[in-house]
């Protein structure tokens, strides 16, 4: 959820689906007003994607950006205000919005009054992808980039490709730096979030599997880091940052977790791996007492460089369990760990396609693993089931649950409380908000949820969280519905887009807004649609 929030102040790349010559600056001292930061809201007239551009306090029309034949690749740089005693972050805006069209890299500055304008970033074409983006320093102003380049002569982009790196303020003569195979996998930052360091993975030779690579602000490579030869097939990433201590964080690499330690563009890595990995997809999430690591089951909590095992999800058997499981996502409450996972394949009894969804819960002290929810859908009958994680309160997480047929999906809250052991279905969803603010390396709680108590087309409704009360009825979105999730932040206006409730083959879809917390915001910005 809120990958743009959750990058900024996990340090994480941000993926989306000429280099500068001094080290990033911080950010301003006194930051913009919130109503400085403008919305840029993807639409599609059916033939044409746009960008609406809003201020979104005021009730001007929005400014039509026309992009891409094909929806561009974008990505956004997160304004962010920065408490370094407490060594937390305030989501403030949207500063940039990055974007692939037509094969070139484009950029579009959200604050200030004047009228944006795109902007064309370096020189290189035959772009596929924008992959990841990671903010250089706390206001967003420059941001360090990823993008794919499909080789010349090549017709399309289906083929193998090339890794671009840039600077958004990379000069218009800049081709970029070409890293082959290699991704941008995180900033390391400061206290004050500007980056010294960028974490790179480094594509293996020789059948090797793949290890980590250093490069400054500037996109300069630093000296390598002591890792060895991993094993072919391995996939390096980063895990996130270790709240517990500053300028350290954790990196999956060669089937082993191992310790970053950072101060500006100097970084090391401990000797001694820290855990072992059984798996090839662990996923991690971070909170004031560490990391909190999946791997292949095996629950464990990373702090001050050091493992400890809490519990593990052991494999159910027996038809429809037998499946090859995936774990997808971790979430925290006040005490609990809870993990998402799902079970996809052709099952051993019955010779028929099922995926499992479910949700498993432990106490963040350790234990043994409880599941409280789960889904499932099998080909044989005609309609899917599955899990949505949408975030922790603090003492439940809000899990949604499509169930799609042919006459379309609904999508139900789940309310899961892992102390009780409950999980109570409310009512439609639609998405959630998140506090402005968190702990630098730990995920915002949600304090607010989207519903529709009987219809969206009736009411889209902002309620607490944690109880459903305080409602305000933001308005109705008549004959669409959202694509996607929204997720947005408490306080701050959401942008989003929404698509016809019938089959519509054009693809069109109209750029919406609304304020959270003002009655009757709920605004269509655009016309696509009929």
């Amino acid at each position: 959820m809120t990958a743009a929030v959750l990058s900024a102040l996990l340090g994480t790349a941000l993926v989306a689906c000429g280099n500068g010559q001094d080290t990033a600056p911080t950010g301003p001292d006194t930051p913009p007003a919130l109503a400085d930061y403008r919305l840029a809201i993807a639409a599609h007239d059916g033939s044409v994607s746009h960008w609406a551009v809003v201020d979104p306090l005021s009730d001007a029309a929005a400014l039509d950006l026309p992009g891409a034949a094909d929806p561009p690749s974008s990505a956004r740089s997160v304004a962010v205000r920065v408490d370094t005693a407490t060594r937390s972050a305030t989501r403030l805006g949207d500063r940039l919005l990055v974007y692939v069209a037509q094969e070139q890299l484009y950029l579009i500055d959200l604050l200030g009054s004047a009228q944006p304008t795109p902007q064309r970033i370096g020189a290189a074409d035959r772009l596929c992808t924008l992959s990841a983006l990671v903010p250089l320093r706390a206001d967003g102003g420059v941001a360090a980039l990823a993008v794919t380049q499909r080789p010349a002569g090549a017709g399309d982009c289906s083929g193998p490709l090339d890794t671009l790196l840039l600077r958004t303020d990379s000069a218009a003569s800049e081709p970029g730096l070409n890293l082959g195979g290699a991704r941008l996998l995180a900033g390391l930052p400061a206290a004050d979030l500007s980056v010294g360091a960028l974490l790179l993975s480094r594509p293996g030779t020789g059948g090797a599997g793949e290890s980590l690579q250093l490069r400054d602000a500037t996109l300069a490579a630093l000296p390598d880091l002591a890792l060895g030869t991993a094993p072919a097939g391995a996939t390096a990433r980063f895990l996130g940052l270790d709240p517990s201590a500053p300028g350290l964080g954790y990196a999956a690499v060669g089937r082993q977790v191992r310790a970053l330690r950072w101060s500006g563009p100097s970084v090391t890595v401990d000797a001694t791996a820290v855990q072992a990995l059984a798996g090839d997809a662990p996923v991690a999430q971070g909170a004031a007492d560490g990391v909190y690591l999946v791997d292949d089951g095996a629950v464990h909590r990373l702090a001050g460089g050091v493992s400890t095992l809490l519990g593990r999800i052991d494999a159910r058997t027996g038809p429809p369990y037998d499946l090859a499981r995936t774990f997808r996502s971790v979430h925290l409450t006040d005490t609990h760990v809870l993990v998402d996972s799902r079970a996809s394949g052709l099952a051993t009894t019955g010779s028929y396609v099922a995926n499992l969804d479910e949700v498993h819960a432990l106490p963040r002290s350790g234990g043994t693993p409880q599941a409280l929810l789960s889904a499932i859908t099998t080909d044989f009958i005609p309609r899917v089931n599955a899990l949505t994680t949408l975030g922790s309160t603090g003492q439940r997480l809000l899990v949604a649950q499509s169930s799609c047929g042919s006459l379309g999906c609904a999508r139900q809250l789940y309310d899961v409380d892992p102390q009780a052991g409950t999980a109570t279905l409310g009512p439609l969803v639609a998405g959630v908000l998140q506090a402005a603010s968190a702990p630098i390396g730990t995920t915002a709680p949600v304090t607010r949820r989207l519903v529709c108590p009987v219809d969206c087309r009736i009411d889209l409704q902002e309620q607490r969280a944690s109880d459903g009360g305080a409602a305000v009825s933001l308005g109705p979105l008549g004959e669409q519905q959202v694509i996607g999730w929204l997720a947005g932040i408490e306080g701050l206006p959401l942008g989003f887009s929404a698509g016809s409730l019938t089959t519509d083959a054009s693809g069109r879809s109209d750029a919406w807004l609304l304020r959270p917390g003002v009655a009757g915001s709920l605004r269509r910005l655009t016309q696509h649609l009929p």
